[in-house]
């Protein structure tokens, strides 16, 4: 997709938003979840529950445990879990860093299926105050 900023477009209508977006990322967090004193059951299981951010990355879940010494006895134990969050389907635009008006450049973008199955899926672009040509479709 080629495209041009055009000079004549009102600045109210140039940008906006995007046509087609259901889903906006906006949570953005680097630590989603600490417990200092998550406590075990009596067969040393612990249970929570988390909701991760809209960080597409691996979480790195480092548990660490120590018992109480009670009994006179005191052990410690530590697990370390990688945990991949994504989505089913990632569209990211590849393009320039900035545009001016009266720039010209290629747009394009990859498209990753992270589900099981094949999609049939249809990528396009909506704008508004840009001249738009294609020039490769696959």
């Amino acid at each position: 997709m080629r495209g041009c900023i055009d000079p004549g477009t009102e600045p109210s209508q140039r940008g906006g938003p995007e046509v087609g977006v259901t889903e906006l990322r906006e949570k953005f967090i680097d630590t989603p979840y600490w417990n200092a004193t998550l406590m075990t059951d009596d067969n040393g299981q612990a249970t929570f529950t988390v909701k991760l951010p809209d960080n597409l990355t691996t979480w790195r879940l480092d548990a660490r445990a120590v018992t109480s010494g009670s009994d006179g006895l005191t052990l410690v134990g530590q697990k370390t879990f990688d945990l991949l969050s994504t989505k089913p389907l990632l569209i990211r635009p590849v393009t320039p860093r900035f545009l001016v008006v009266g720039d010209t450049a290629e747009l394009s973008a990859n498209v990753s299926n992270h589900t099981n199955t094949a999609l049939d899926v249809q990528v396009g672009l909506a704008t508004r105050g840009l001249k738009t040509a294609v020039i490769k479709s696959l």
